[in-house]
């Protein structure tokens, strides 16, 4: 799926998804939003275990028993892998059991430079969209150069790559450092950057204007300020959809 977009990541329940739902169909703002369920090796294994800002599998499988047909959004995966780098046939089996009960558009990656083997055997056997996760608040004491000679080897594999300056701490997203490292390589980044940290719908607006200013049409992804104790709230989507369509509207000149 081409970029923009925007990603609602850690949806949990079906309430969930008629609020983001309500929100999209309300603001009428045309863009792809995508509910990023979060997997994971040990809740592929067990499928009661929930995760910190993620359902069982039991309850992913009971929304997709409830999900409204007229829903407007589309569906995305977060897999977080076994940490011995083989991951391949544990994606496949997860996305094999969640297309069962929804419509999958994208799989993410969630770790440090997984394994190029194992990424390029996933992408031969899945048919949807392969996002990279880049954790760059993991990884700032490595020079941007390093970091960017790193991306550059997923590039033929990798859809999109997602730039995560926070880890979920709620400080707003770096801009400077994500630039510094795609700006080089602007013509392979400008359609497969997608940002991440602290983003809201108070300043999803002047953020990705610093990053599409530069000429990449970037895409947003956020979790925890859509929450307001653990639940996702109606003014928090609505607003963020609204401001970042107002974003892409001013470098489009409308």
């Amino acid at each position: 799926m081409d970029i923009p977009w925007i990603a609602i990541t850690g949806v949990r329940t079906i309430e969930d998804i008629y609020i983001i739902d309500r929100a999209i169909k309300n603001t009428n703002t045309n863009i792809p939003t995508i509910c990023n369920f979060c997997g994971s090796y040990k809740r592929l294994k067990d499928f009661s275990i929930e995760g910190e800002h993620s359902c069982s599998i039991h309850q992913l499988v009971d929304i997709g028993s409830h999900m409204p047909k007229s829903f407007k959004g589309k569906i995305g995966l977060h897999f977080s892998p076994n940490v011995n780098g083989c991951f391949c046939d544990d994606c496949v089996e997860y996305v094999n059991l969640m297309q069962k009960y929804f419509e999958i558009v994208q799989l993410t990656i969630v770790s440090l430079w997984p394994d190029l083997k194992e990424l390029a055997l996933l992408k031969s056997k899945l048919k949807i969209d392969l996002i990279v996760q880049i954790p760059l608040y993991k990884i700032k004491h490595i020079d941007s150069a390093e970091i960017r000679q790193r991306i550059l080897s997923y590039v033929d594999i990798a859809t999109a790559f997602i730039f995560d300056t926070s880890g979920g701490n709620g400080i707003e997203h770096d801009v400077e450092k994500t630039l510094e490292i795609i700006l080089p390589f602007i013509k392979v980044f400008s359609d497969k950057t997608c940002i991440a940290g602290g983003l809201n719908k108070n300043n999803v607006f002047s953020v990705t204007q610093k990053v599409l200013k530069k000429g990449i049409l970037c895409a947003v992804d956020a979790q925890s300020s859509f929450l307001q104790k653990g639940i996702i709230h109606y003014e928090n989507v609505a607003g963020f959809l609204v401001q970042y369509n107002k974003s892409l509207q001013e470098i489009n000149g409308r």
